[in-house]
Order: C-alpha cells, then structure tokens, then sequence
C-alpha cells in the first residue's frame, strides 16, 4: 500500500510538473524578451537624445540670446516644449498651447498678434499645476509620486481626469489643425507649398499619431493583459521628444539660418585666430629672409670688390 500510494504521488508531482512547465518556461521568455526590449529601447533613446538634445542645447540658448529673436514669444514657447520634454506635466501643457497657438495662427492672426505676450504668459503659468504621477506596481496595485494614503488615494481622481481632458483637449486641436489646413490647401490650390506651412502640417499630423498610438498601445496591453506592448512606449515618447526640434530646424528658415550663422561665427573666430597665428610666423619668416638676404648681398657685394680690386679694374 505504502508503495503503490509513493508511486501515484510521484506520479501525480511528474503530472503536476509537466503541466505547469510550459508556464514556468513562456514566463522565463518572456522575463528574457523584457531585457532584450529594455536593452534595445535604452539604445534608441540614448541615440535619439545624444543627436538632439546637445544640439537643440545650443539653438535654444541663440534663440534666447540673439536680438533677432527679442519679441518672439510664440518661438520662445517652442523652446519651453522643447526644453521641458522630460517634464510630464509641463509637456502636456505645453503641447496643448502649442497646438492651441497653431490652430489661432491659421484662423485668426491678429488676434494672436495682439495677445501674443498674453497667451505667453498663460502657457507659463498653467505649467505649475503639477499632477500627482502613477506608476503600476502590480496587477491591480498603483505607487503614486508623491505619496498618497490609502484613504486619500480618491483626491488623484481630479488630476486624471484633468490630464485626460488636456491630452483630449490636445487631440482635438491637433484634428483642428489638419482639417483647417487641409481646407486652406484646397481653397487656394497652390501649386508651390511654403516650407513653414508643410512644417505645421506635418508636426501636427505626426503629434495627433502619437497621441492615437500612444492610447492604443495603453489600450491593448489592458484589453490582452500584456505588459510587453506597454514597452513600445518607450518609441512614442522618442518621436515626441526630438520632434519638436526636429521640425524647427527642418522647417523654420530664419531659426536654421541664425544656428548656422552661429556655427560658422564659431568657426570663423577659430580661423581668426589660426589665421593671426600663421601671419605673425609669416612675419617673422619674411624677417628672418630679408635679413638673410642683406647678409647675402653685402657678402656678394665684397667679394665683388675683392675681384674687382684684384683684376685692377
């Protein structure tokens, strides 16, 4: 009995193991597949940022500096976006200015003309309603930054709704913006397409896919419970980041002009120096020659008296 009972239990440990073995291995893969993204997606990042960010360091700085770009509150609200990426908070509301800027730009000028230091100002100051950030730690269990208790944790539900109606608020915007282009685009059919505006348009188009797959990838990795379709997020917050500096240089020709202009006046203080450099070594070689012929024609010049005095002419 005692034998027979020992053999059906390791039976049923064999059985036990064999069913659950293929669990314990898809979730070894799929432990594995997680660092090879992670890993994969650390390299994009840090190539997208160290192509854009060192360089978008130096035009944002020009921007600020430079004279030409004094009374420019809309390319300063550019450089804020850009500056502020990283920032959750400041992004979304940045983003949502932009696009809001960009669609008054096209419907109304001079309004924006007029109210353009205003509008300036507003973007700044709705930048310091920072919203309590939410991170998953398991299943069904959220951290939050800064820390909220337990019994409080209802007092995130206004920011989430919040940050959902600015996000919502942007989308449509952006929505917005293609439309009203795309109507300007046919009412006046012009067959030369202006660099500024083909940037407008294609900024807009590509920030209105971000946000769609940006919900749809949150979306799918809660509908199939699948945390690995959240990682591909990693690949909209890079085109997010680099986008908006990417298209200003690309499109904005007096900002592309006054980045070169400041790279050649680099450049060409450099060539300054090296040129004064090799002119005061020309000097001194040119000195040293002149005197070297002075030496030589008065050696010249006594040997021909010597001959002269010699030969009795």
């Amino acid at each position: 009995m005692s034998d027979s009972f020992e053999a059906k239990t390791a039976n049923a440990r064999i059985a036990f193991s064999m069913s659950q073995s293929p669990t314990v291995i898809s979730e070894f893969e799929q432990s594995d597949l997680f660092g090879k993204l992670d890993v994969a997606f650390t390299i994009i990042l840090i190539i997208a940022g160290a192509l854009t960010f060192p360089l978008a360091s130096f035009v944002y700085l020009r921007i600020l500096t430079l004279k030409q770009f004094k009374g420019h509150y809309l390319t300063k609200l550019f450089v804020l976006n850009g500056a502020s990426d990283f920032s959750i908070s400041v992004m979304w509301h940045t983003t949502f200015f932009i696009s809001l800027n960009r669609l008054i730009s096209l419907k109304n000028q001079h309004l924006l003309n007029k109210y353009e230091f205003h509008f300036f100002v507003a973007a700044c100051l709705s930048s310091i309603i920072i919203c309590s950030l939410q991170f998953t730690i398991r299943q069904g269990a959220y951290g939050y930054i800064p820390q909220i208790p337990k019994p409080y944790k209802w007092t995130s539900t206004p920011a989430m709704v919040y940050q959902l109606s600015l996000a919502g608020g942007t989308l449509l915007v952006n929505v917005a913006i293609s439309i009203v282009l795309m109507r300007i685009r046919k009412e006046h059919s012009t067959k030369t397409k202006s660099r500024p505006e083909q940037g407008l348009l294609i900024s807009s188009s590509i920030a209105l896919l971000m946000h769609v797959i940006n919900d749809a990838l949150k979306f799918a990795a809660k509908l199939f419970n699948n945390d690995m379709i959240s990682y591909f997020l990693t690949l909209t917050i890079a085109v997010s980041t680099t986008l908006p500096f990417w298209t200003m240089i690309v499109f904005a020709h007096s900002i592309r002009r006054a980045v070169i202009s400041g790279l050649l006046t680099t450049e060409g203080r450099s060539t300054i120096s090296t040129r004064s450099r090799v002119k005061s070594n020309t000097k001194k070689i040119t000195g040293t020659r002149s005197i070297d012929n002075s030496l030589n024609c008065s050696t010249k010049a006594d040997s021909h008296r010597k001959y002269v005095c010699y030969s009795g002419r």
